[in-house]
């Protein structure tokens, strides 16, 4: 919660916007509409983010002197259906998404942006949600029938739920203190500020704060969004690489490119170095607490923390 506490404030401070028509302004005209700088807040930013990522350096050593990231290889996820069919249905709630986009485009007219995408989210997650019914009816079958190493076992919910929570606080300090240092190297670099708000959806609330679909959105993204992509992702993808012969960590991180990869599209051009970092990193984080634990419910749960939480900064942060 302090980095949490400590993200928001550093985040609230704001950028001037550009004026216009830069050879009729006069250096006088600049420095008169020009905020005023507050030294002391300045410095207050500059000292938060250095702690934010001072923090997140002292997880990551902790980490790797405990080397807490081995994995029991009697604990792991129990999936019984065959490689052709996880990463079938994987493709499947793939190709929902333009499906469901041009259903609610053609038959579920909307009058702002934001409502129109909450109808493309709702129909997209109504026919992925019937792909997923199938998949679970086909997976119940294969458990069945399954002749795995019936050493393999998951942990009880209670640990899940513990080590997730762990976990989130870890994830979003490393990758955000991570995107933060590769957004920072990407100004001093190519002199391009990534954006503050680094993903379509949050743009589209900030340009219409008190449209109403906004509170939809809300809801499916931290609610229904990590069930779907956390099944897709870590649930069908990752362990669908596992039953071509991937060891854990290539499955791991092959399955978090991928995640990163299709997040591509809802990215700024200038943010697309930082929000592609900060995505790898919790992926990572994603993938190794589903190996660790064998449920879903600790990547969901980190992942719905990690939404909310971002959209707690955008609220409060703007």
């Amino acid at each position: 919660m302090v980095v949490l506490c400590l993200s928001v404030i550093a985040s609230a401070q704001e950028v001037a916007p550009a004026e216009v028509a830069s050879a009729e302004i006069t250096p006088t005209d600049v420095i008169e509409a020009a905020p005023p700088v507050d030294p002391v807040a300045t410095g207050l930013t500059s000292f938060l983010m250095f702690s934010i990522v001072g923090v997140a350096l002292v997880l990551v050593v902790y980490v790797v002197r405990r080397r807490s990231w081995r994995l029991d290889p009697q604990i792991g996820p129990i999936w019984a259906s065959r490689p052709d069919v996880l990463l079938g249905g994987w493709i499947l709630l793939l190709l929902a998404t333009p499906v469901a986009g041009w259903l609610s485009l053609n038959f579920l007219p909307a009058s702002t942006e934001l409502q129109e995408q909450a109808y493309a989210m709702l129909a997209s997650y109504t026919v992925q949600a019937l792909v997923i019914m199938v998949l679970l009816i086909e997976r119940r079958h294969a458990l069945n029938e399954r002749t795995s190493d019936p050493r393999m076992r998951s942990v009880s919910k209670k640990f899940s739920l513990g080590l997730g929570l762990c976990v989130f606080f870890f994830a979003i300090t490393v990758a955000m203190s991570a995107g933060k240092i590769v957004g920072m190297l990407q100004s001093l670099l190519v002199q391009i500020e990534p954006e503050q708000l680094s993903h379509d959806t949050l743009k589209a609330m900030n340009d219409a704060p008190s449209d109403p679909w906004s509170i939809v959105i809300i809801v499916l993204v931290v609610l229904i969004t990590p069930l779907i992509e956390e099944f897709a992702y870590r649930g069908l993808l990752q362990q669908g690489f596992r039953k071509l012969g991937s060891g854990r960590s290539s499955a791991i991180f092959l399955t978090s490119m991928l995640f990163v990869f299709m997040h591509i599209p809802v990215i700024p051009g200038a943010s697309m170095a930082s929000a592609a970092t900060t995505l790898l990193v919790l992926s990572l984080c994603l993938g190794w607490v589903y190996e660790r634990t064998g449920r879903l419910l600790a990547p969901v749960l980190v992942h719905a923390l990690f939404n909310g939480s971002n959209l707690l900064l955008f609220h409060f942060g703007g």
